[in-house]
């Protein structure tokens, strides 16, 4: 539980006061990163929020969490102290809160600054659009050696990709998505699916792709398309494909590419599911100019699991099962914790998504 609200000037007295009343106790306090979190007050803050506490689970760290209110001018600030688990010894974070609005959202760097921890890494979890100016987000990226967003906050994938861009200019500043990261199971598989020189040179002859993606909807996660588009995205763009064109009829989207010596075609359709999160892979098919058929399906009981069967005119391979690792709430920013630098993958995806007006598909 969080302290009553507290002025600025006695957080680190209230978390020393918290510490001494714990002594004797089973808790450790550790911290291995200073994880900042910024989030609008609206429903998806409490998703935010739990999410940070997941993140504890697997990464024991100094939580900062900003909640902007677009009414009010105040800044309110509490402390606590977060358990990550039971037993003989519990590891136990500082937990800051500030709730701010108006004219004291320019002070909150000055707060906060007093307390990061030195010599740990710094990461920003920016959970707003950041293509919208916010002289806070140019503050904070100042801190940071990891700035992590999600795309699912913007409402045109194109401008968000700009944006990300120049961010990226910033030889000190790594930068991430969350919705990268959300189907990174994916990349994983069909990378090592077409690994061999013979599987790869299969696939440059691809005719026709079809992604189903989960078109389930939350008042937190509203474009649901984002990870099929990636998807697509990504393979389109390690293979070399050129982009014609973009159509959208009933909800599907059809990406249109010229290969060397042909044409691909790829198609996303939605499809809604409630046994998978929003958003979503379901399955991909794959078919070639020599009608040889890659399958890849979730079982949506068990939704870590992915059936794979593949075919040609002459054979039928038996199915195979691949697993993905399962699919928990925050599992997405462990794993952009864990990762380093800035994906070159990832940034060659948003270059041709800024190219492209097309891609402000998510205001649909």
């Amino acid at each position: 539980m969080a302290t009553e609200i507290i002025p600025p000037s006695e957080i680190q007295s209230e978390l020393s006061r918290i510490w001494d009343a714990l002594e004797g106790s089973n808790k450790i306090r550790a911290s291995l990163f200073n994880l900042i979190f910024y989030t609008k007050k609206k429903q998806r803050a409490e998703y935010i929020r739990k999410i940070s506490e997941k993140v504890l689970e697997k990464f024991p760290s100094r939580v900062i969490f900003i909640t902007e209110d677009e009414e009010g001018d105040f800044l309110n600030t509490r402390v606590s102290v977060i358990s990550t688990g039971a037993g003989d010894t519990d590891i136990a974070c500082d937990f800051i809160q500030l709730d701010v609005a108006g004219s004291f959202t320019e002070r909150v760097p000055f707060v906060i600054l007093p307390h990061i921890l030195p010599d740990l890494p710094i990461y920003v979890i920016w959970s707003e659009d950041p293509s919208k100016e916010s002289p806070l987000l140019s503050q904070l990226k100042k801190l940071a050696n990891r700035l992590i967003f999600d795309s699912e906050a913007t409402p045109d994938l194109a401008t968000f990709a700009k944006t990300l861009l120049l961010l990226d200019q910033d030889p000190h500043l790594d930068i991430a998505d969350l919705n990268w990261a959300r189907m990174e199971s994916w990349r994983e598989l069909l990378a090592s699916t077409f690994y061999t020189k013979e599987r790869l040179e299969i696939l440059q002859k691809t005719i026709k792709i079809q992604i189903l993606y989960n078109d389930k909807t939350t008042p937190f996660m509203c474009h649901p398309q984002i990870q099929a588009v990636y998807l697509q995205g990504w393979l389109s763009t390690q293979l070399g494909w050129k982009l014609m064109d973009i159509t959208e009829k009933n909800g599907t989207y059809t990406f249109n590419y010229a290969r060397e010596e042909g044409q691909v075609e790829i198609s996303l359709y939605p499809e809604k599911n409630e046994n998978v999160k929003p958003g979503d892979i379901l399955s991909l098919d794959l078919e070639t100019e020599s009608n040889t058929h890659f399958s890849f399906g979730r079982n949506l009981d068990l939704p870590s699991q992915v059936s794979m069967r593949f075919s040609t005119l002459q054979s039928c391979d038996l199915p195979l099962t691949y697993l993905f690792a399962k699919d928990e709430s925050g599992a997405s920013l462990v794993k952009e914790i864990c990762h380093k630098g800035t994906s070159k993958h990832f940034t060659a995806l948003l270059e041709r998504i800024q190219e492209r007006k097309e891609f402000s598909i998510c205001e649909h």
